[in-house]
């Protein structure tokens, strides 16, 4: 920090003593060797940020290998006692059809639900 006190301060004596152009290219050179120093910082916490992800993701990596070879174990271990139905698809079709049809059928007929369609009865009349 001494060495940029001291910067500044021969820039703001030049300054003082009217001489603008010396105390321009000192002032540029002070804040470009800032910039860069911020600059290399930046750099610097941005690859510690990369490495500790890095790190993270292989122990995360690590970790699902783990889980996963566990779980692994645990499915093997595991029987699975599967049942097929053998019952006949295309009876199941033509029933599903023809339940269908027949809801179909008595909603063209009025037949089907009793849903109010907005038509009073004798018995709905209040005297």
């Amino acid at each position: 920090m001494s060495e940029s006190r001291a910067n500044l301060e021969q820039i703001l004596e030049l300054l003082l003593a009217e001489e603008n152009e010396q105390a321009e290219e000192l002032l540029h050179e002070y804040v470009v060797a800032k910039a860069r120093q911020q600059y290399e910082r930046v750099l610097d916490e941005s690859e510690e940020v990369e490495e500790d992800l890095d790190e993270s993701k292989d122990e995360e990596e690590d970790d699902l290998d783990e889980s996963s070879c566990s779980s692994k174990k645990k499915h093997e271990d595991v029987e699975v006692d599967e049942t097929i139905d053998h019952a006949d698809p295309s009876a199941d079709y033509v029933e599903d059809v023809t339940a269908i049809e027949d809801s179909v059928e008595a909603d063209e007929f009025g037949e089907g639900d009793d849903e109010d369609d907005g038509e009073m009865d004798m018995g709905d009349m209040v005297t």
